[in-house]
């Protein structure tokens, strides 16, 4: 298999990532759902997560990584791929993420870099 990826990958720790996977009605008609994971490993550009439930290829959801002791992190990513796992029946997802407006994008990549930093 070739290496494809463009960035480092922070593997040393998991994180708990929340994934909107379905966003709240802006009038209260309906709930959101909020799917809780953990990541596998993390880099600038995305991150792959490990969840329960089956998240479909292409969606564009809002993530928020939770750190302990810090303010949360919010990025928008898309689903890129997902894999179910058969041993476990878990699926493996990978999110590119997005710069984009009211988010936490620039946050990230530098949590990111730094994490990489500190485990070379």
């Amino acid at each position: 298999m070739i290496e494809e990826r463009a960035d480092k990958r922070f593997e040393g720790r998991s994180y708990t990532i929340f994934v909107e996977v379905e966003s709240a009605a802006y009038d209260g008609s309906t709930d959101g759902n909020i799917v809780i994971c953990k990541s596998i490993n993390l880099s600038a550009e995305g991150l792959q997560v490990v969840v329960d439930t089956l998240i479909p290829a292409r969606k564009v959801l809002r993530l928020c990584l939770d750190v302990r002791d810090e303010p949360p992190i919010f990025v928008v990513g898309e689903v890129m791929w997902q894999r179910q796992e058969p041993e476990t029946g878990e699926y493996h997802v990978g999110f590119r993420l997005f710069d984009s407006e009211e988010t936490d994008y620039q946050t990230w990549r530098q949590m990111v870099a730094e994490l990489i930093r500190g485990s070379e």
